[in-house]
């Protein structure tokens, strides 16, 4: 049922995207007032260079919280290099690497170019949505 779905059928394409420069305490405020549980990093010509995780936020802020003079940049706690996927990849097969490994979210490129984000969330939704459960 689900085999013939892709990427591009489950993922999102509203991302929240920061600089490596940006500020650590101005990027976790948004993404505590917007909900978002990741900022994709990316350089002044728009490709990814990394991600920034809910995760890495709340990292930034016990350190802060210790050291309230703590001031630093999105790249010194992103993941640089992130594992990426793309839009025409198999759906069952990207749910397969979310069982096999850690990560929450894959960025989705093609051509290049940041297109979206697959979430775990996202392939739960659509698998649910086709499977009537």
């Amino acid at each position: 049922m689900f085999t013939n779905l892709t990427v591009s059928d489950a993922m999102s394409q509203s991302l929240f995207k920061v600089k490596p420069d940006d500020d650590i305490i101005e990027v976790v405020k948004v993404m505590g007032e917007q909900k978002y549980t990741s900022a994709m990093v990316v350089d002044d010509q728009g490709h990814l260079v990394g991600i920034f995780s809910d995760t890495d936020g709340i990292d930034a802020v016990l350190k802060i919280s210790v050291d309230p003079s703590f001031r630093r940049k999105v790249s010194e706690f992103m993941t640089e290099n992130p594992e990426v996927v793309g839009p025409s990849e198999s759906l069952v097969d990207i749910a397969q690497r979310f069982t096999q490994r850690r990560y929450r979210r894959f960025p989705v490129i093609e051509n290049g170019r940041l297109v979206g984000l697959v979430s775990r969330v996202n392939v739960l939704k659509q698998i649910t949505k086709l499977s009537r459960l």
